[in-house]
C-alpha cells in the first residue's frame, strides 16, 4: 500500500520488510548489511507456503495477484483495531499511524467489511454450531495475533487471556476446541473497540502520509515543508475514515429509539472537517465507501460556532436522522444527499445543488432553521420561493402578510418535455418530505402547492398535480421531533 501511495509498483524489497518490524531504517545500513543480520530470524528466506501469495525475484517480492494484497491488507486493519483496542493503556498516536499507509481500494475494503461483519457474528455467550464454524474461519487472524516473533501487532492480551489456554501439539493441525468455545473477544471487548474507533475520530489532530522536513520562518521551526508530495495530492484522515467505517459496522444501531455511533461522537464537527480535507484532496464528498456512514450524527450540542462547508461537496451523503445544527453550507453541491428524518436548526443550504437528494420525515427547530432559497431540484428548476419562504419562516406568508421577493411560480419542466416521466419523479421525491412538514404544520394546503408551478403542458400539469393530490393520504406520517 505504502509503495503504491509513492507511485510505485508495489514490489515488496526483503530489506525494507526487516525494516518494518524494527521500526526504524538506518542511513549507515545498506539492504545487504540488513538482510544479513535477519538471516537467522526466518525473515529473509521466502517459505514454500508462501509462493502461493508472492513471486520472489532477488531481493524482491510481488503479489502473485493483487487480490491477495487486498486480502492481507483488509486482515492487517482489523488487527490493528484488536490489538490497540485491547491494550491497558492505548497509545492512540501509535494506533491511528499503523491505519495510515494511503487509499485503500475498493475490493480491500469489501474484504474489510465482510471481516468486521465476520468478526460481530463470532461474539456470543452461547455460540451455536454456526457461529463455531464462524470462529474457525477467524481463528488464524487471532492465532497470528498472538504470535510474538517478528509481530509488531502482536497482542499481549490477546496471547494471555485467550491462546496460552492450552498446550498444543505440533504435529496437529485441530483447532483446539476450547479456544472456540471460549471466544477470544466478548461483548466488552467489542466495545472497545467501538470505543477506539469513536476516539480516532474524536482525535483533533490529523496524520499525513509525507515526509517532512521543520523550517524556521523565525526562529522555532514554525514551517513544516513537504518533501515528497504536494498537500493537496494526499488522502487525508484515512485513520478517521476506517475508524468510521468500523464504528458504524460494529455497533448495534436503532432507529427506532435513535440510538447511533454517530451519536456518541464527543467532537462530531471533526465529520465535516474530514469532507472538507477530501473534498480538498479528492475533490469528492468521502471515499465513496464510506458515503452512507454519516447517519445519527447530533450537532445540538454545537451552538457556540458555525460549521462552514461553503460550496462543498456533499453528495450522495447520508445524514438521516441526524440533528444538523448552525451549518452553512451556501451553494454545496447536495445531489444524492439523504435528510431523511433529520432535524435541522439554523441549517443555511441556499443555493444548493438539491438534485435527487431527500427531506422525508424533517423536522425543524424553531424558525430559521432551515433556508434552501434558490436551491436547484432539477436542471434550471429551482425549488418554489414561496415553499423555501415559508419553511424559512416557519409561517404561513399570505396569512401574516410577509412580502414574497420572488418567482411567483417555477417552470416545473422545460416546454419540450410532452410527460411526467420515471427519469423526472426525483422532482417530486425532492420536494415530497417538504410538501408533507407544510401540510402537517399548517403552512399552507394543497391548492397553494399547486399554485406554485407552471407546466410544459397540459398532461404534464395533470401527472403532477396527481402526485401533488396524492399527500392528502401521506399527511399522518409521523416525524422525528
Amino acid at each position: 500500500m505504502y509503495e503504491r501511495q509513492q507511485g510505485k509498483q508495489g514490489i515488496l524489497n526483503k530489506a525494507d520488510i526487516c525494516r518494518v518490524l524494527e521500526e526504524k531504517s538506518s542511513p549507515i545500513e545498506d539492504d545487504k548489511a540488513i538482510l544479513e543480520r535477519f538471516k537467522n530470524q526466518g525473515v529473509t528466506e521466502i517459505q514454500f507456503l508462501s509462493h502461493s501469495y508472492f513471486g520472489e525475484e532477488n531481493n524482491n517480492l510481488h503479489f502473485q495477484h493483487q487480490s491477495f494484497a487486498e486480502i492481507l491488507l483488509a486482515e492487517y486493519y482489523l488487527k490493528v483495531f484488536i490489538k490497540f483496542a485491547l491494550e491497558t493503556n492505548i497509545d492512540m498516536d501509535m494506533a491511528r499511524s499503523k491505519l495510515v499507509l494511503g487509499e485503500p481500494t475498493e475490493q480491500t475494503i469489501q474484504f474489510f467489511k465482510e471481516l468486521l461483519n465476520l468478526l460481530k457474528e463470532t461474539v456470543s455467550d452461547e455460540p451455536d454450531d454456526s457461529i463455531i464454524e464462524k470462529r474457525k474461519l477467524l481463528y488464524p487472524l487471532f492465532a497470528a495475533l498472538s504470535m510474538g516473533r517478528n509481530n509488531t501487532l502482536h497482542s499481549q492480551a490477546i496471547q494471555f487471556k485467550w491462546f496460552d489456554r492450552v498446550e498444543f501439539n505440533k504435529d496437529s493441525t485441530t483447532i483446539p476446541e476450547e479456544l472456540l468455545t471460549s471466544w477470544a473477544i466478548n461483548n466488552d471487548e467489542l466495545e472497545k473497540i467501538i470505543e477506539l474507533a469513536k476516539n480516532i475520530i474524536d482525535s483533533k489532530s490529523t496524520l499525513v502520509l509525507a515526509k517532512t522536513e521543520p523550517k524556521n520562518a523565525l526562529f522555532d521551526k514554525e514551517l513544516t515543508l513537504f518533501t515528497n508530495m504536494q498537500m493537496s495530492n494526499n488522502p487525508t484522515d484515512i485513520d478517521k475514515w476506517l475508524a468510521l467505517l468500523v464504528g458504524n459496522l460494529l455497533h448495534t444501531d436503532n432507529i427506532e429509539e435513535r440510538v447511533f455511533f454517530n451519536g456518541r461522537l464527543e467532537n462530531p464537527e471533526n465529520l465535516f472537517e474530514m469532507i472538507k480535507n477530501w473534498n480538498y484532496s479528492n475533490n469528492a464528498s468521502a471515499p465513496i465507501w464510506v458515503k452512507n456512514y454519516f447517519v445519527g450524527i447530533r450537532l445540538d450540542k454545537n451552538k457556540n460556532r458555525t460549521i462552514n462547508i461553503n460550496f462543498s461537496n456533499l453528495s450522495s451523503l447520508n445524514f438521516s436522522y441526524s440533528f444538523l445544527a448552525n451549518i452553512s453550507a451556501y451553494g454545496a453541491h447536495c445531489n444524492g444527499t439523504n435528510f431523511a428524518g433529520c432535524s435541522f436548526y439554523s441549517v443555511d443550504l441556499t443555493n444548493c445543488d438539491l438534485r435527487y437528494s431527500i427531506f422525508d420525515n424533517l423536522n425543524l427547530i424553531d424558525r430559521n432553521a432551515l433556508d434552501l432559497g434558490m436551491s436547484r431540484i432539477a436542471q434550471y428548476v429551482f425549488i418554489p420561493y414561496k415553499l423555501a419562504n415559508m419553511l424559512r419562516s416557519m409561517t404561513n406568508n399570505s396569512r401574516t402578510g410577509l412580502v414574497n421577493e420572488g418567482a411567483d411560480k417555477v417552470v416545473l419542466l422545460e416546454v419540450h418535455h410532452k410527460s411526467f416521466s420515471e427519469r423526472d419523479m426525483h422532482i417530486f421525491n425532492t420536494l415530497k418530505g417538504l410538501f408533507i412538514f407544510g401540510l402537517e404544520n399548517n403552512l399552507f394546503d394543497i391548492e397553494e402547492i399547486k399554485s406554485w408551478f407552471d407546466y410544459g403542458n397540459d398532461k404534464v400539469k395533470k401527472e403532477f398535480e396527481k402526485l401533488i393530490d396524492g399527500l392528502k393520504d401521506n399527511k399522518s406520517i409521523e416525524h422525528l421531533k
